[in-house]
């Protein structure tokens, strides 16, 4: 090979190793099922809590609020808080379970999380399913 042949070629060569290979792309997360879906016989029902009192004290965070079930049959309930910053990052997620509501009844419900920040609020999911 000629000296002025070989220079191209050595060019096009390191132009070929530059970094410049594809990254593999990544498949998107298949979404999971979550709580509250069909197949767990969840539902939401967010309407059926009332009377939610969430404070941060010396032990970290204490909720508390009622239940009331207005269907014709008894009734499980999730209650998740979420402990949520100003930035809308979720700091922490507690579950409460009140079992066996029965038709029309009112039951309270108190839950804790030990999260030492004051400065978070509290977001409310309620699902419910039949007592079981």
């Amino acid at each position: 090979m000629t000296p002025r042949l070989a220079l191209p070629v050595l060019l096009l060569a390191l132009a070929g190793c530059s970094g410049g290979d594809p990254v593999p792309s990544v498949p998107p997360p298949t979404p999971s099922v979550l709580p509250g879906t069909s197949e767990d016989g969840f539902t939401g029902a967010r309407e059926d809590v009332e009377g939610l009192d969430c404070r941060a004290g010396s032990d970290g965070w204490a909720f508390s609020g009622t239940v009331t079930n207005p269907t014709d049959e008894p009734v499980d309930y999730r209650v998740y808080v979420a402990l949520v910053d100003d930035a809308e990052q979720v700091r922490q997620v507690a579950q409460v379970d009140v079992d066996g509501v029965g038709p029309g009844e009112r039951r309270p419900w108190e839950g804790a999380a030990a999260v030492d920040d004051a400065d978070l609020r509290c977001v409310l999911r309620v699902e419910r399913a039949p007592a079981g």
